[in-house]
């Protein structure tokens, strides 16, 4: 049972942090967050996002002046996954 448990677990978390990612990715896309913001230009923003508090406080700026239904928790995800795909700020667990 033990090794069961072992092994499901973390299949399980990794499972779930897909999702997440992918339920992120989703809400960026239907949020049309390039209307605003060529994703090229990500890439570029380093000089004025320099680490992922910054980041997460320009997505929750943007979901609130483009009044994108998220709920905090969601906000976090974007956040993420715009981290993982462009950024590749540490981000440290609070």
């Amino acid at each position: 049972m033990l090794k069961i448990l072992a092994f499901t677990v973390p299949l399980l978390l990794t499972t779930n942090a897909f999702s997440d990612m992918q339920e992120a990715k989703e809400m960026f896309d239907e949020a049309n967050c390039v209307q605003c913001h060529s994703v090229n230009k990500f890439k570029y923003r380093k000089d004025k996002i320099s680490n992922f508090d910054k980041l997460h406080s320009m997505v929750t700026s943007c979901a609130t002046a483009s009044a994108a239904p998220w709920f905090d928790d969601e906000i976090k995800d974007v956040s993420l996954y715009l981290n993982k795909e462009y950024y590749k700020f540490k981000v440290e667990e609070k």
